[in-house]
């Protein structure tokens, strides 16, 4: 009897073991963001490091993939109080394919008028060499991008079928908060010059430091930064500003919300909102 109940106290241990640890499954469920449409900005939060990233957006109509013989881009989560989540090559280095197409049907080109992403702040500068092609392979718009810039790019008397990144001159490069337009069907980018969605914050809310990026095809030259608090009184001026990204340090700012302006020779008119947490 004593043996008995000395293997039952033996083995009983090791099956509730067994049935409060499960199995490890064979693969890591992908996190999906909210609904999105056709066009809504893409970001690439809920991706573990390294997920291949190819149909995962035909909701918005995009179809990303390697180009030219490189593999599927993949996410790299830099974590957080950085960029977190964002995307790139296969290795960094390759160039990386987005393709516009209809959600019905993913094999049908959707082709678009305007393309924006962010080449993010980086700790070095990041080269990206930005080719848009029509649906016969032709280029129809080029660019080149250095770090940190929002990349805003209007194709003008064609359409886009597709675009091909590049780091152009052996950078590693990442892309982020990826949007677009249906070629003349705006989804809701007011293209007016005093609209704030001609300047933005990346990344927002700020971390250590950020910056506030204008428009590539906006030349800034001798501009004016004036930086509000949430009761319109200004904390901040920056004068004789010459270019497209003004980087700033959270340091200098107590949480709240923040709004600025941008002003510069041509009278041109910027603004927008930022938060610190």
């Amino acid at each position: 009897m004593n043996k008995f109940l000395l293997l039952l106290l033996f083995i009983i241990p090791i099956v509730a073991q067994s049935q409060s640890t499960p199995p490890a499954p064979d693969f890591v469920p992908l996190l999906s963001s909210s609904v999105r449409d056709y066009g809504d900005t893409i970001n690439f939060e809920g991706f573990l490091s390294n997920t291949p990233i190819t149909d995962n957006f035909w909701e918005n109509g995009a179809i990303f993939s390697g180009y030219n013989g490189s593999g599927n881009p993949v996410t790299y989560d830099y974590g957080i109080n950085v960029y977190t989540s964002v995307l790139h090559s296969d290795d960094w280095y390759n160039p990386l394919k987005l393709r516009f197409v209809d959600v019905n049907d993913t094999s049908a080109v959707k082709p678009i008028s305007h393309l924006s992403f962010y080449n993010p702040v980086s700790s070095e500068i990041d080269y990206i060499k930005v080719v848009v092609y029509d649906y016969n392979d032709i280029a129809v718009a080029t660019y080149m991008s250095t770090s940190p810039e929002w990349v805003s790019i209007d194709i003008e008397n064609a359409l886009g079928s597709y675009v091909v990144l590049d780091d152009s001159d052996y950078t590693a490069y990442v892309i982020d908060y990826v949007s677009f337009e249906p070629g003349g069907k705006p989804t809701g980018i007011i293209n007016s010059e005093s609209s704030s969605t001609n300047s933005v914050v990346y990344p927002n809310p700020v971390d250590e430091s950020f910056a506030i990026m204008v428009k590539s095809s906006m030349k800034i030259q001798n501009g004016d930064l004036t930086i509000y608090n949430s009761g319109g009184i200004p904390v901040k001026q920056y004068e004789n500003i010459h270019t497209n990204s003004i980087v700033l340090a959270k340091r200098e700012f107590e949480t709240g919300i923040y709004y600025y302006t941008i002003k510069d020779e041509a009278n041109k008119m910027l603004h927008g909102t930022f938060l610190v947490q």
